[in-house]
């Protein structure tokens, strides 16, 4: 009796779970604006066409200042395989330079944080592209997953320019030029951001972003990160700010100078973060396990990393350095 009604108990899972899976709807790249009212300052959006219909909106001029944007299910925006991702929709970003997203963008649904599927972009002659491509608000409390995007400069799975990132999450494969990063192409700064990626870019490259200017903390990146000429990092290309409690790991190169496995360039302090474990190997000079170049101080860091570079101020930690380094080591 027991034994059947542990079958029982396990059947009704794979019933839920073959139902779950029947019911995810894959975007069919139509754009619906039906759910939007100019006078509610929340919406949430719950299929592929709505959040579209978002692009479409913000993309027009509706910039959504003061308001929030929910997303209470997964979304799909291509096909989904065992094995593979069928990349059929190619993505408008929502907002551009000149019209940016201004709202907040949040995942987060009763402790849940949801995540949008298959992002997909493939036009190497344009700049600011993401799924938004550029936001002067939040975005928070997501997840990007299978995320594939060729583009030109700003170019980064959740943003070509992100002004502020939140306890995010990203797996993408990104090739752009300058200013290319798996989460975004620049950011103003980021906490708590986790990305696995394949970043290829020219200048500017990084693991998460290939620029900040202001602090980053609590983020990760794991993966590969290549830039065909200078300031290239495994968490950061080129930061103005702060790094704080971050880490990188993976294999981080360029075929010229300012290459660091965390940050590859930085006029702000690194503190309490590492570069965990893999290659770091340049062409030209400040070559670094953890940093490249350094303008400020170093301190309760570490690397473990090979590295390499085939010219002068190379070292296990940092490449050059201006400031003072308390409390570090390379291993």
């Amino acid at each position: 009796m027991k034994l059947r009604k542990k079958y029982q108990s396990l059947l009704f899972a794979l019933t839920c779970a073959v139902a779950s899976h029947a019911a995810v709807k894959v975007w069919d790249g139509s754009v619906d604006v039906s759910w939007y009212d100019s006078k509610a300052i929340t919406f949430n959006l719950r299929q592929p066409e709505q959040l579209a219909g978002l692009a479409k909106l913000v993309n027009e001029g509706n910039d959504f200042k003061g308001k929030t944007v929910n997303i209470v299910n997964d979304i799909y925006l291509n096909e989904v395989t065992e094995t593979d991702t069928v990349y059929t929709n190619q993505w408008t970003p929502i907002g551009n330079n000149d019209r940016p997203f201004e709202g907040t963008f949040d995942g987060n649904v009763r402790g849940i944080k949801r995540k949008i599927v298959g992002l997909y972009f493939n036009d190497a002659t344009k700049d600011y592209v993401g799924l938004f491509g550029k936001t002067n608000g939040t975005i928070q409390n997501v997840e990007l997953t299978a995320a594939k995007l060729v583009c030109k400069e700003q170019c980064g799975a959740v943003a070509g320019y992100a002004a502020n990132l939140k306890n995010v999450a990203v797996q993408s494969n990104i090739q752009g030029t300058n200013y290319t990063g798996g989460a975004a192409g620049k950011i103003g700064g980021a906490i708590g951001v986790s990305v696995k990626a394949t970043v290829l870019g020219n200048e500017n490259v990084g693991g998460l972003a290939g620029y900040s200017d202001k602090e980053v903390s609590t983020s990760n990146f794991k993966g590969t990160v290549f830039a065909k000429s200078q300031t290239v990092g495994g968490l950061i290309g080129w930061t103005r700010a702060k790094v704080i409690k971050s880490y990188a790991e993976g294999d981080i190169s360029s075929e010229s100078r300012y290459v660091g496995g965390l940050v590859g360039y930085t006029d702000g302090p690194v503190d309490w973060s590492y570069f965990v474990e893999g290659t770091v190997s340049g062409k030209g000079e400040s070559v670094g396990g953890l940093v490249g170049s350094a303008r400020s101080w170093i301190k309760n860091s570490h690397a473990k990393a090979n590295v390499s570079s085939q010219q002068g101020y190379v070292g296990g930690l940092v490449g050059y350095t201006e400031s003072a380094i308390d409390s570090s080591y390379f291993e």
